[in-house]
């Protein structure tokens, strides 16, 4: 093997470690999800999609913001902090189970054919969580992508195997809440084979006050990113039905495969990288976020055009006509994760410098215009007028980000603003090839310019937009 790839494969913090985590971890995860919507249709992804939802409030509520700060703070941190940390965490844990399994009475009540093993079985996962290897929390602080990346793959093919084996022999929702609380044992396990740290129960919180402060933020920030992110799935079950939830959910997957997992990728990478650039060299660190900025925009914009093409081509070929309801769904939520992989960056950005409050109000923006405009629109114009009310919402938080970030940094001349716009023109793209009526023709032709323009970010010969200066500090070790 050349030397240049040994030293790739054993550089623990280089970047592609998080993408090879992501493409790899979200990639069987999505794959999964639409193998288990071909199987079990609209109403059984509706049903495990309830139970998820609830999951996710219940820990959105309860994050304080401790990982974040452990990995943002300038301090050292001695190893009696990653214990105190790790005891909060479980407690957390704990807690989270204990509303679950509190709340999965009432929410049976509500809803009288909701299963109530799905909900009891799900309560175990959050203990599980909270007893893996406090070194998780070291590794993430030290920038050790390639072990944290190795666990979590791990984790996702043993889920897939364990998962499909059960669903073809059981053809069962509860199945796949079976297979997670598994999947999450196992995972716990091989944490303290890749960290053998014994953790220490110490209830000394007085110690991480200045970590718990900072936390606060992240915690509001979490708790309106919650409901930002669950609001629109609650409107959609409680006025459209659990079979509709499906189709939004599936929608939702699919675009989110396809532009959002890659951009995630790219911010759990940023925070920390900008985090310790900001402590070690804040002009170089103003400098990367640029650069990080501008490759995620013409990413995000060229592949929802690829996919708006496409759309319906993707839907029928992997999934057939019973979810041919989801194409034109699936289409608008495409602008909603193009605006959503931009943020990914601009949110990393203000909380490394200290700054989450940014994120907090950006957050408040989305959810208060969402709250109104979600609910005016899912009970008048059904799926379409809440997909359109969530695109409106996000587009004003991402304009009061950049409003923010340009005013404390001056970040943002007018080259800049030249760049976006460019970028912006490959959409105008989308009407020409969808006027071809040829699913063929329109599949090779929006192929050839998207897969141009991708490999024209990583050559030499640029060409107006497409600079290989803009990836060159992501891709150095």
């Amino acid at each position: 093997m050349p030397r240049k790839y040994q030293s790739l494969i054993s550089n623990d913090s280089h970047p592609l470690w998080v993408f090879v985590q992501q493409g790899i971890g979200k990639g069987v995860v999505s794959i999964k999800f639409l193998l288990l919507a071909r199987l079990l249709g609209p109403n059984a992804v509706g049903i495990i999609s309830i139970a998820l939802i609830i999951l996710a409030i219940i820990e959105g509520v309860t994050d304080w913001g401790l990982v974040h700060a452990v990995i943002q703070t300038k301090k050292q941190l001695e190893a009696r902090k990653y214990h105190i940390v790790w005891t909060w965490q479980l407690i957390r844990g704990i807690l989270i189970s204990a509303l679950l399994c509190f709340s999965s009475y009432f929410i049976v009540l509500i809803k009288t054919d909701y299963p109530l093993t799905i909900l009891l079985l799900l309560a175990v996962l959050p203990i599980v969580k909270g007893l893996a290897s406090p070194g998780i929390l070291k590794a993430s602080r030290d920038l050790k992508f390639k072990q944290l990346a190795l666990i979590q793959i791990f984790t996702t093919i043993f889920d897939f195997v364990l998962t499909m084996t059960l669903i073809i022999i059981y053809k069962n929702a509860i199945v796949v809440i079976v297979s997670m609380m598994i999947s999450e044992f196992f995972k716990t396990i091989i944490s303290y084979f890749f960290f053998p740290i014994n953790p220490v129960i110490s209830f000394s919180f007085h110690h991480i006050r200045d970590l718990l402060s900072f936390g606060k933020w992240i915690l509001g920030n979490n708790i309106l990113t919650l409901l930002n992110n669950q609001l629109d799935k609650l409107y959609t079950t409680i006025f459209l039905g659990t079979s509709q939830l499906g189709v939004y959910q599936l929608s939702f997957k699919i675009t989110q495969l396809g532009i959002a997992e890659p951009a995630s990728a790219f911010s759990q990478y940023s925070f920390p990288k900008l985090s310790h650039e900001f402590r070690k060299n804040p002009d170089n660190h103003y400098k990367l976020f640029l650069n990080y900025l501008r490759l995620i925009i013409l990413l995000s914009v060229s592949t929802m055009f690829w996919l708006w093409v496409n759309m319906s081509i993707i839907i029928n070929t992997i999934l057939g006509n019973r979810w041919r309801e989801a194409v034109f769904i699936s289409k608008l939520l495409l602008i909603n994760m193009a605006i959503g992989s931009i943020m990914g960056v601009l949110i990393p950005f203000v909380r490394s410098i200290g700054k989450p409050k940014i994120g907090v109000i950006a957050t408040s923006i989305q959810l208060a215009s969402f709250s109104l405009l979600g609910y005016f629109g899912v009970r008048h114009y059904s799926l379409s007028g809440l997909v359109i009310a969530i695109i409106v919402s996000i587009s004003l938080s991402f304009v009061y980000t950049l409003w923010k970030i340009n005013e404390i940094t001056n970040l943002f001349t007018k080259k800049s603003l030249v760049y976006f716009f460019k970028c912006l023109l490959i959409v105008l793209l989308i009407p020409i090839f969808e006027s071809l009526n040829n699913n063929l023709l329109s599949f090779i032709g929006s192929s050839i310019v998207y897969f141009s323009i991708v490999v024209s970010i990583f050559i030499k010969r640029d060409k107006l937009l497409f600079r290989r200066k803009i990836v060159k500090s992501f891709l150095s070790k």
